[in-house]
C-alpha cells in the first residue's frame, strides 16, 4: 500500500510534529508531518489513510522508520499491522528500526520489533553493526538479555575471527562480555 500528494494536517490540538524527510535530503519535496505523542489506534488509523490517499509516494515502511524515530509505538503497530516492511532500512545509515530502539533503549519498541519478525542478525548497514552489536555500544545488558531470549545468535563471528565478547572487552564493555562468557560456556 502506498501513500498521496497533498500535505497532512493533523486535527489533534498541540501535537508536536516530526518531518517525514531527512534535512540530508536535498531534494525538493512537499513536507508532511505526523503528530507525535499519544494517540489512539483509531486517530492512528485515521491519520495513515488520510496520509495513504494523500501521497503515493510514501511507502508504509518510509513512515515505520519516522515513527521509530519518534518512539510512535502506537503508529508503528499500525503501520506493522498494515504491512510495513519490519526490516527496512534507513538510506544513508543501513540501519533498522530495531537498531532504533535498541540505540535509544526502547525494550517496548524492540519487543513490537520482534514481534513482527524483525532480523535480530541484520548486519547490512555502513558499519555491518548488528542489533546485539548496537547492545553492546550502548552497554546495554537488559537489552542484550532480551535480544538473546527471543533468538539472537552471540556466537558469531567476523572476518577477522572476532566474537562479541571480544568486541565487548575492546570498547570496555567487560560485563556484557563475561555475560556473552558465561553464555557460550554455560558457566
Amino acid at each position: 500500500m502506498r501513500t498521496g500528494s497533498r500535505s497532512l494536517r493533523t486535527s489533534l490540538r498541540g501535537a508536536q510534529t516530526l518531518d517525514l524527510f531527512s534535512p540530508t535530503n536535498r531534494q525538493k519535496r512537499p513536507k508532511t508531518h505526523i503528530p507525535v505523542g499519544p494517540t489512539t489506534e483509531k486517530q492512528v488509523r485515521k491519520r495513515i489513510d488520510n496520509l495513504c490517499m494523500s501521497r503515493p509516494q510514501i511507502e508504509l515502511r518510509t513512515l515505520l522508520l519516522k515513527a521509530a524515530l519518534a518512539a510512535d509505538i502506537p503508529e508503528m503497530r499500525v503501520l506493522l499491522e498494515e504491512g510495513a516492511g519490519v526490516d527496512k532500512q534507513f538510506i544513508n545509515s543501513g540501519f533498522t528500526a530495531l537498531h532504533q530502539a535498541i540505540g535509544t533503549s526502547n525494550y517496548e519498541m524492540t519487543e513490537l520489533l520482534i514481534e513482527y519478525g524483525a532480523n535480530l542478525e541484520h548486519d547490512e548497514n555502513a558499519n555491518a553493526q548488528t542489533p546485539i552489536m548496537s547492545a553492546i555500544i550502548m552497554d546495554d545488558l537488559p537489552m542484550l538479555k532480551l535480544l538473546v531470549k527471543h533468538g539472537a545468535q552471540l556466537d558469531a563471528v567476523d572476518q577477522d575471527n572476532q566474537t562479541y565478547a571480544d568486541y565487548a572487552r575492546e570498547i570496555g564493555r567487560d560485563t556484557i562480555a563475561e555475560y556473552i562468557d558465561t553464555m557460550l560456556t554455560g558457566n
